[in-house]
């Protein structure tokens, strides 16, 4: 008895794409965000949420924490000042995202302990929760790990010099480092940071939110805490959804429209779709977008800034 392979079948060609086309938000920027804003104490709301399956996970986490949210009717998620009444994150809501490691920022922050189950995701070569508990470390507190699960007390964070160690394109580590430095009360410098672009957006909103934080060379210099006040804050759109689309009209050569602001997330791998034949013109607060006929083109792919292998 054989058993038949899963496959898609392609069946082409395809027609020119054409028309205005909508840009998701960032979900490996979102989480960072959405727990940078249950950790300013006040009511936030957080524009272009991605509605998928780890932001509603994050948030599930978050309300167990006694950290409240609630959607809107333009997709924005609203962010409620909690109490943080519980500080151990079962397994059951750890272990089916990787992004769950960021929601252990919250107990950190505001009751000085918590613990949290196995992390989840892809089991990808080279992850591991090393720079993240050499930042929990860093900040003076206490770390025991057993099975996966991570038990943290003698807190909250305090400000200090450290080195977080971030893997290449690895994010998470930085971004926790972020969280729980924009959390403290003083000024913290981070050596051995990311460098990707969800960095920069993690720090945007830290800074939005009353913390101060420049990015220099692999290091961060971070000025907490975050104030107490209401704000707006808003995911950047999704690089590899902008890309996604600019092939599909490279290769269909087709005329697209894309907002403006794609743009800044887009110049560091648009020369080489230039090169192939992708032609982008700024217009009337809009990107037009055409794709002439393809030519051969070499692409090297690598960690930020080279060209994402997700697109190739």
């Amino acid at each position: 008895m054989s058993t038949a392979l899963p496959c898609i079948c392609v069946r082409g060609p395809c027609p020119p794409l054409q028309g205005a086309v909508g840009i998701a938000g960032a979900k490996n920027s979102a989480m960072p965000i959405l727990v940078a804003a249950a950790l300013a104490r006040a009511r936030v709301r957080v524009r272009r949420v991605p509605w998928i399956r780890d932001i509603q996970q994050l948030l599930q986490i978050l309300a167990f924490l006694g950290i409240g949210s609630w959607r809107d009717a333009q997709s924005a998620v609203f962010i409620e000042p909690g109490t943080c009444n519980a500080t151990d994150i079962p397994p059951a809501l750890s272990q089916s995202f990787r992004g769950s490691i960021y929601s252990l920022a919250v107990p950190l922050a505001l009751r000085g302990s918590g613990s949290i189950g196995p992390i989840g995701g892809d089991a990808l070569v080279g992850r591991s929760l090393a720079p993240h508990i050499r930042a929990i470390r860093g900040f003076g507190m206490e770390v025991e790990e057993r099975a996966g699960s991570l038990r943290v007390f003698s807190g909250p964070p305090r400000a200090a010099e450290l080195r977080v160690d971030d893997k290449i394109a690895g994010i998470s580590a930085t971004c926790f480092a972020l969280l729980l430095a924009a959390s403290a009360d003083g000024e913290s410098l981070l050596h051995g940071v990311s460098g990707e672009p969800e960095i920069r957006d993690l720090a945007n909103c830290l800074s939005a939110l009353g913390a101060s934080v420049q990015l220099h060379d692999g290091s961060a210099l971070v000025r907490g805490p975050l104030r107490s006040a209401r704000a707006e804050l808003a995911v950047p759109l999704d690089s590899t959804h902008i890309g996604t689309l600019l092939a599909a009209t490279w290769i269909t050569r087709g005329r697209t429209r894309f907002p403006a602001e794609a743009m800044e997330r887009i110049s560091y791998f648009l020369d080489v779709m230039s090169a192939g034949g992708l032609n982008v013109l700024p217009r009337d607060g809009q990107l037009l977008v055409h794709g002439e006929s393809a030519r051969g083109i070499e692409v090297r792919t690598g960690a930020y800034p080279e060209f994402p292998s997700d697109l190739v």
